[in-house]
């Protein structure tokens, strides 16, 4: 697994989903994002896939969409995305 933490100046429109400014993700070694967690400018998280208890919990933002992580930094790590998912 990748760990990417992106922002507005990555994600053009981020804040439209539930106020998003900074976006964890999880990806697999095929790009697929299997988790993502969205952080608004006081560092609560909004958003949260998979989740039943948010709104795009069910498709998530990066829905049938693969991330080319050959030309990523990977800048996260799976200790604290997880300890993120974990809040």
């Amino acid at each position: 697994m990748f760990y990417l933490k992106w922002s507005r100046n990555d994600i053009d429109g981020l804040e439209q989903f539930n106020g998003i400014v900074t976006l964890l993700t999880e990806i697999n070694k095929e790009g697929i994002v299997t988790k993502e967690i969205g952080l608004d400018k006081n560092n609560k998280i909004v958003h949260k896939f998979p989740s039943r208890n948010h709104t795009y919990g069910k498709y998530g933002i990066f829905d049938n969409q693969a991330v080319d992580i050959r030309n990523k930094n990977i800048n996260f790590t799976k200790k604290e995305f997880d300890r993120v998912w974990a809040m």
